[in-house]
């Protein structure tokens, strides 16, 4: 795990991250290179069973394929577990899913209150 610095260059690895060309500050194209790499085709399946599951990812998997599309979500969740076995490997720690379920309420807390403003705003609207 020495051999990559950061999660960023480890899932670039993998095939998981986003291939972004920019050229004078303008994005140019940024699509999921089709690498084989046998570890990254290895992370695909396991983010199509947590697709199903009630949990947080299952949760930011149905939210990701809302705008993104299937395909899409897939990669992006496959990236999840993918950092969360690099953070596992370089700090030598067990994984706590609690991290994951902090950001989940945060975000329903968020979606709260969007729900709550939305009427307030096609009021004023009208």
């Amino acid at each position: 795990m020495s051999c990559w610095k950061t999660e960023k260059h480890f899932t670039s690895r993998l095939g998981l991250a986003p291939n972004t060309k920019i050229s004078g500050g303008k994005v140019l194209s940024s699509h999921v290179p089709r690498k084989k790499h046998c570890a990254g085709q290895a992370f695909r399946p396991a983010a199509l069973s947590i697709s199903n599951s009630k949990g947080p990812l299952g949760d930011f998997y149905r939210r990701i394929r809302s705008f993104a599309g299937a395909p899409k979500a897939l990669v992006t969740v496959a990236r999840k577990p993918a950092v969360i076995y690099y953070r596992m490997m370089t700090a030598k720690q067990a994984f706590h899913p609690e991290a994951l379920v902090q950001s989940q309420e945060k975000y329903k807390q968020h979606k709260i209150k969007q729900l709550e403003r939305k009427p307030e705003k096609l009021k004023n609207a009208a």
